[in-house]
Parts: structure tokens; C-alpha cells; sequence
């Protein structure tokens, strides 16, 4: 597993963060099927939806956006659903998204982080008073 200092590659099978990490603003979750990640998902949009900001969901999987935005009651107008249309990001993107603060929360699925930008994110979560969540699948 090769990831730079300034991408976050995003994949379906990652052991990274394998453990729960939580402070105030920055928490890892593993979920073990797509039923599970449909309803962390969910649950942390009903749980960040704030009336005057966002929360922004990135995922690789198109398909799992789509169930999400038919299936799920969540308040569509307030969430932000980003597909990761190529194999990465930039964490730069995300790092400047929570240090500004206009979002409630940022969920990410299946990224696969190395320890610096595990610690940026953090740091930027914590400037931007945003909650920032990695969601890794283990299926």
C-alpha cells in the first residue's frame, strides 16, 4: 500500500484504523456490511445535521451514494454526497473543508490514511470545530 502525503486513495479492503479512535472531532469506525455502512452513514447525518451547515459525505462507491440518497430518510437538503470518481482525493480538499468550518461533519469511507494524515485531519477537525469520521469496511 503506497499513499502519498497529499492523496487519500480510497479503497473497499483497508486495515487501517482497524480500532475505534475518538476525541472530540475525529473518530474511526469499522463496519462489517453494507447494511452497517448504509446505517453509520445515516446516523451520522441525522446526528450533524445542523440547520445552517452541511455534512459531506466522500465515497468511492457510487452505487452506495445512490442506495443512500433513495433509501435513507435523512434531510437531503443539508448532506453533501461527493463520489471520489478516481482512486483518490486530495487530503488537502479535506483538510481546508474542516478547517473552515462550514461543515458540521465530514464522513469518509474507506480511506486508507497514513499516520501524518490521520494526525492533519485531526488538527484540521479541531481548528474547523468540524466532526470529522472515517468509516472502513471490513467486507
Amino acid at each position: 500500500m503506497n499513499v502519498s502525503n497529499n492523496t487519500i486513495n480510497t479503497a473497499k479492503d483497508t486495515t487501517n484504523f482497524g480500532h475505534n479512535h475518538y476525541n472530540q472531532w475525529f473518530e474511526t469506525k469499522l463496519v462489517n456490511s453494507p447494511c452497517s455502512l448504509f446505517n453509520e452513514i445515516a446516523l451520522l447525518c441525522q446526528r450533524y445535521q445542523d440547520n445552517h451547515k452541511w455534512v459531506l459525505v466522500v465515497s468511492s462507491n457510487a452505487s452506495d451514494l445512490m442506495h443512500l440518497q433513495q433509501e435513507q430518510n435523512i434531510g437531503k437538503e443539508k448532506v453533501l454526497w461527493v463520489h471520489a470518481n478516481r482512486s483518490s482525493i486530495s487530503t488537502r480538499n479535506i483538510e481546508r473543508t474542516l478547517a473552515k468550518g462550514n461543515c458540521a461533519a465530514v464522513v469518509i469511507c474507506d480511506a486508507e490514511l497514513n499516520i501524518q494524515q490521520s494526525e492533519q485531519l485531526q488538527q484540521k477537525a479541531l481548528i474547523g470545530n468540524t466532526h470529522c469520521v472515517l468509516l472502513n469496511s471490513n467486507f
